[in-house]
């Protein structure tokens, strides 16, 4: 019975983990200061990660680029 209780409560946490990280989007430290100021981050890694649809994890970021709602 301990083993059964233990395998539910393991999966349950492998779960939530996937999911909490699969919505993380995270910009790097750079391309979040030029943001604020209406710019894109021109540093090379981060312009090759965003032709992918990624922020740059070499600059702290993480996770694809949000999409924005704005036209």
């Amino acid at each position: 019975m301990k083993k059964l209780i233990s395998l539910l409560v393991i999966s349950a946490f492998a779960t939530g983990l996937a999911f909490a990280g699969a919505a993380e989007s995270k910009p790097g430290k750079c391309c979040a200061a030029a943001a604020k100021d209406g710019k894109a981050c021109a540093h090379k890694c981060c312009v090759d990660a965003a032709k992918d649809g990624k922020n740059c994890s070499k600059c702290g970021g993480a996770g694809d680029i949000a999409k924005s709602d704005k036209k």
